[in-house]
């Protein structure tokens, strides 16, 4: 049966699930996995000959226990928006785990690649909280956990795919247009970008002169004259919040297992995010900037200290194979699906995004060696170095690579 998410804003009667009004959980359904393997604390224990041993970890796994049953009571409100039975929390470390220390990041990274719940986004709001803890493991620790990480990566959900609801209306629509349509006759850019300035309505005069200013002053007198009403539809704006948290969610949390890769200090779990970023980067997903993003992190942290420079050399190289093929503005999609209306479709340019780390790479640990001329040339070959003792000759006004 195919699920229908009403996107108007008109008064719909959501479905009844389990005796009770639910608005998300429609849309949460429909990401359901297989249902749950009970979790035995005594799962994958290699029974060692000291009992405290045993009886300690038994503890720690029973403690974990106790929590997750917590965490999927919360996670079952995040579809009920009007009167959920507890808080839900966006915000970390959970009160429950606060007191958790890296101690127990081996024992909760165990138990997060086992299964939680039957809904893998409500899981993904739990394995999020339980992240934090795994991010505060010891080094001694980290080298142990990447094919679970990589597991977990793989069983990672994508953001869920609904249309945002209408959050306003404008009373009446045919006046809201005309003074809408004014105010973009009014738009004044100022400088270049990324660090342009965007100004609108009686803002924008500074910026402008002769006929122009007539224009923008024209039209703001118009403007003062329209009359309409926005009516706003708060439980479509509710909607709309929790949809928003837990997409970003989803993303922040694939971005911390990337970040913990790197933590690894293994050079095939590196080599493994730098192949994971080429993936995306050839699918044309935004998710492709999400992992860039946390490896500039990782990067500015200290973690690729841990890396030797023919491994670093290794992940330039390849990062740099990646951009060279993504060196022109594409628009990059979460998902696969047509993007929903209210998804702004930027275009953005990957190669300009990676060029820093790709350098970086190169630099840290002295890494600064030209690379072989048959293995990879440099970005910028086109233009030779300066001469020794001397200043390189700067670009005439006008003149520029094509």
């Amino acid at each position: 049966m195919q699920t229908t998410i009403h996107d108007d804003h008109s008064q719909v009667s959501p479905p009844r699930v389990a005796g009770r009004t639910s608005v998300l959980i429609v849309v949460l359904a429909v990401t359901c996995s297989s249902a749950p393997r009970a979790w035995s604390i005594q799962d994958d224990i290699k029974a060692p000959p000291d009992p405290t041993v045993i009886k300690a970890a038994n503890e720690r796994r029973k403690s974990i226990s106790d929590k997750i049953e917590k965490l999927i009571r919360e996670a079952d409100e995040l579809d009920n928006l009007k009167d959920p039975k507890q808080p839900v929390h966006f915000e970390r470390p959970h009160p429950e785990l606060a007191s958790w220390g890296g101690d127990m990041s081996l024992d909760v990274l165990e138990r997060m690649v086992k299964p939680i719940s039957d809904n893998r986004h409500k899981d993904t709001y739990i394995r999020w909280h339980l992240m934090h803890v795994v991010q505060r493991a010891r080094q001694s620790d980290r080298r142990k956990m990447g094919k679970k990480l990589i597991a977990l990566i793989k069983g990672m959900p994508e953001p869920l795919a609904v249309k945002f609801k209408v959050e306003y209306r404008h009373v009446p629509p045919e006046v809201a247009a005309e003074y809408y349509r004014l105010l973009a006759l009014t738009h004044v850019v100022v400088g270049y970008p990324p660090y342009q300035r965007d100004y609108r309505g009686e803002a924008s005069l500074p910026f402008v002169e002769g006929d122009r200013k007539k224009q923008i002053e024209d039209a703001i007198k118009r403007m003062a004259e329209l009359k309409f009403e926005t009516v706003r539809f708060h439980e479509n704006i509710r909607f709309n919040n929790r949809v928003r948290k837990i997409n970003w969610m989803v993303r922040q949390y694939r971005g911390e297992l990337i970040y913990a890769l790197l933590q690894t200090g293994d050079p095939a779990m590196a080599k493994k995010v730098v192949n994971e970023i080429g993936r995306q980067t050839k699918s044309r997903q935004t998710v492709a900037f999400d992992l860039l993003s946390f490896m500039y992190l990782a990067a500015f942290d200290g973690v690729m200290d841990l890396y030797d420079a023919g491994t670093l050399r290794e992940m330039s190289m390849a990062l740099e194979g990646v951009a060279r093929g993504a060196d022109f503005y594409y628009i990059y999609r979460i998902g696969d699906d047509q993007p929903p209306g209210y998804y702004h479709m930027r275009t953005r340019n990957f190669a300009d995004y990676a060029f820093h780390m790709i350098y970086m790479l190169r630099d840290i640990q002295g890494v600064a060696a030209p690379l072989p001329q048959s293995t990879s040339e440099s970005m910028d070959q086109d233009e030779p170095p300066a001469e020794s003792g001397k200043p390189a000759t700067p670009a005439k006004k006008g003149e520029g690579k094509s």
